[in-house]
């Protein structure tokens, strides 16, 4: 085990450096990033100042994942669509989502997202 540590009052504050002694120069290379930056793959990768991206389309997916199986059904599929496209969930677009009889797994629920949303665009255009 450790030595407990000593009371406050018996710490001695350390000497300032003399000027005499050179300055450790700091260090160089990949090694000088702060951790958090070298995780990511060096210092231009990391993003500074700015809130990290939120997967809102899995957190809608799993919103309407009530039975936790990472799979929608079309039910489900068809109530996440009403709530999120409104007036644009034409019958065109319910027509799209009861296309997917099966479902849609986690997986596939952004690429299924896309199909419907390019179909609520293109009917929302031609109307």
């Amino acid at each position: 085990p450790l030595p407990p540590l000593p009371p406050p009052s018996v710490v001695r504050p350390q000497a300032a450096p003399s000027a005499a002694a050179p300055a450790a120069a700091p260090p160089s290379g990949p090694t000088s990033a702060p951790p958090s930056a070298r995780s990511l793959g060096g210092a231009s990768t990391a993003r500074r100042g700015r809130a990290p991206r939120t997967d809102v389309l899995g957190i809608v997916f799993l919103r309407y994942d009530g039975a936790c199986t990472g799979k929608l059904g079309v039910d489900e599929l068809e109530a996440c669509v009403r709530e999120l496209f409104r007036e644009a969930a034409t019958a065109e677009v319910l027509e799209t989502v009861h296309s997917y009889r099966d479902g849609v797994l986690r997986k596939d629920f952004y690429r299924f997202f896309t199909h419907v949303e390019g179909v609520a665009l293109r009917a929302l255009g031609a109307a």
